[in-house]
């Protein structure tokens, strides 16, 4: 039996996201198009005048419900995508205070992927290889039908705030997991015209010359910069990064287990659980192990595919996958296409 794993982790019924931050601005939206908030609220057990007082978390099941009661509510597909706009730098203390110092887009990107309340329900990875920055989001506590519409979201959220420090609409690529909605004039919108479907993963993709540019509209003088050191040492003190949703600290372990991947007996033990109450936690997340496992393998792969340039046989070989035919074959179940067709689709441009 292995050691269990050196990882703090939450379930999807801990109340951790503060109601007066994202989700608060999703409401504001409501209010606006005069939806009362019992309305929003139903079925949460949520009360708008306690969220008002500023202490009130929820938990992702509430926050998802809240979500698909604004879906419903508001009924048209501008709403993720206008939830989006107004979202960053937001009011929320010192994490927004971040935000507002951070003097390129390097510096922003590691301020949101490391703390998680700023990107709450999802988790955030940022890679790179010879010419290009992917910044890459995924599921961290099982978002179901909820997952495209905080995608949305928060790609529209990170890209907005972008441009509007450049002050100018930078050559984004986007490639999304699901499928091409039929809302797509909202996508051409609010995210340009480079935008593919049924990738497998959500990225965002960009030059990587933009990472280091300086935002011409912070003043980068010594005042920012304490700002920046001084909200830092408070969002440390906080420490809201100390856990990982459940998902995510499931596709943390496999991910870094490659070429190894392990089995669900191997990872409910990793979890100090049995594989019958993993199955179990798995499933009221609205994840299955094979599905988590397929992920990690088409994650890893296009991770080597794009910074290593490995082929068929050498991503068989390092998968412990027989030969490259059923790479190609195990590949394409992952996601819907070839490694030769996603390589064409992921070269940025």
């Amino acid at each position: 039996m292995k050691q269990p794993i050196n990882i703090s982790w939450y379930e999807n019924d801990a109340r951790i996201y503060p109601a007066h931050f994202h989700a608060a601005g999703l409401m504001d939206i409501l209010l606006e198009r005069g939806i009362e908030s019992d309305r929003f609220l139903k079925g949460t057990r949520l009360f708008y005048d306690d969220l008002l007082k500023g202490s009130i978390r929820l938990d992702s099941s509430q926050f998802c419900h809240i979500i698909e009661n604004a879906k419903r509510l508001y009924a048209l597909p501008e709403l993720s995508f206008r939830w989006g706009h107004g979202m960053f730098p937001g009011h929320f203390d010192a994490y927004s205070q971040l935000i507002c110092h951070a003097g390129n887009l390097k510096q922003l990107t590691d301020v949101l992927s490391r703390y998680s309340i700023l990107t709450p329900l999802l988790s955030l990875k940022i890679w790179e290889d010879a010419d290009t920055v992917y910044i890459q989001w995924n599921d961290a506590i099982g978002l179901g039908t909820s997952y495209a519409f905080v995608i949305e979201a928060y790609v529209t959220a990170f890209t907005s705030l972008v441009n509007w420090y450049f002050s100018e609409k930078l050559p984004w690529k986007f490639s999304f997991s699901f499928s091409e909605p039929k809302h797509i004039e909202e996508y051409k919108v609010n995210l340009g015209d480079n935008v593919q479907f049924s990738m497998g993963v959500d990225l965002i993709m960009l030059n990587k010359s933009w990472l280091e540019k300086p935002f011409p509209s912070i003043n980068r003088n010594l005042s920012s910069n304490a700002a920046f050191t001084v909200a830092k040492r408070q969002c440390e003190n906080e420490n809201e990064k100390g856990s990982l949703g459940f998902i995510e600290a499931i596709a943390s372990v496999l991910n870094n287990e490659s070429p190894n991947i392990l089995s669900l007996n191997e990872t409910a033990d990793r979890f100090g659980m049995s594989p019958a109450t993993f199955k179990r936690k798995l499933k009221n997340h609205g994840w299955s192990f094979q599905r988590l496992q397929d992920q990690s393998k088409l994650e890893v792969s296009l991770y080597l595919i794009q910074t290593k340039g490995l082929g068929n046989t050498e991503l068989a070989e390092y998968l412990n996958i027989t030969d490259a035919n059923n790479f190609r074959k195990a590949f394409k179940r992952w996601c819907g296409m070839t490694p030769a067709t996603i390589r064409e689709k992921l070269v940025y441009g």
